[in-house]
């Protein structure tokens, strides 16, 4: 586990550098899944490559992110690509 400080310090500028999240910046498809599970409340998925965009037979990709309710504010609780 990390603190907030840590993250921002030592992760913030990797993840802004991730061609899969620079790609998500411009998606245009967004899907929000209410999921009220341990992981996240919401899942924002954002479609990131296209099925052959990156590679012929490439399955495409999507970035999730999520976010966590806590006293009411959502909170960032984390990212993944999918697949």
């Amino acid at each position: 586990m990390t603190d907030r400080k840590h993250f921002f310090e030592n992760f913030i500028e990797k993840i802004n550098k991730f061609e899969s999240f620079k790609k998500a910046k411009t998606s245009s498809e967004l899907i929000i899944i209410n999921e009220n599970n341990k992981q996240s409340d919401i899942t924002a998925y954002l479609t990131t490559w296209e099925k052959g965009e990156l590679a012929e037979n490439h399955e495409g990709e999507q970035l999730g992110i999520y976010l966590k309710k806590i006293n009411g504010e959502l909170k960032f609780a984390g990212i993944e690509t999918i697949p």
